[in-house]
């Protein structure tokens, strides 16, 4: 029994190394893909209109104050 346990133990370790695709090798280094990023665009640009809509409310704001007076 105490020999069959190295060999199974050496077994499984040789199965997981097996197993694995090799991707923990490659490394992303300065590009911004990953898998929202379709997500995160969208929300960036909602970011960028909701700024646009914010500046034209101000300016009609502005605009019916100056009308008021």
């Amino acid at each position: 029994m105490k020999s069959l346990f190295p060999i199974l133990l050496l077994a499984g370790a040789m199965t997981l190394c097996a197993c694995s695709d090799g991707q923990e090798d490659k490394k992303v280094t300065g590009s911004k893909d990953h898998v929202w990023k379709g997500q995160t665009d969208t929300m960036d640009k909602a970011k960028e209109v909701e700024s646009m809509v914010l500046d034209q409310a101000e300016k009609m704001n502005q605009s019916v104050e100056e009308q008021a007076r």
